[in-house]
């Protein structure tokens, strides 16, 4: 999924106007990170989910993962 889109750019421009007015934008060749690391799980199988995937907010996205159960894991 990254690779595909190594090039992509953060969506400041949409942050900026959901920051202000409270709406949404697609910018083209760009994701929020909750975006793309919801696009990447559901391209992997891991997550399936019904909702469009610039609607979702960091907070929503870490209540889906939550859900999966997985165990935490230390880097040593």
């Amino acid at each position: 999924y990254f690779v595909e889109r190594q090039f992509y750019r953060y969506n400041m421009k949409g942050v900026i106007v959901s920051m202000l007015f409270g709406l949404n934008t697609k910018v083209e060749n760009a994701a929020f990170c909750s975006e793309a690391c919801l696009n990447a799980l559901e391209e992997a199988k891991v997550l399936k989910v019904d909702i469009n995937s610039t609607l979702v907010s960091p907070n929503f996205l870490y209540e889906l993962v939550k859900k999966l159960n997985w165990k935490k894991t230390t880097w040593n």
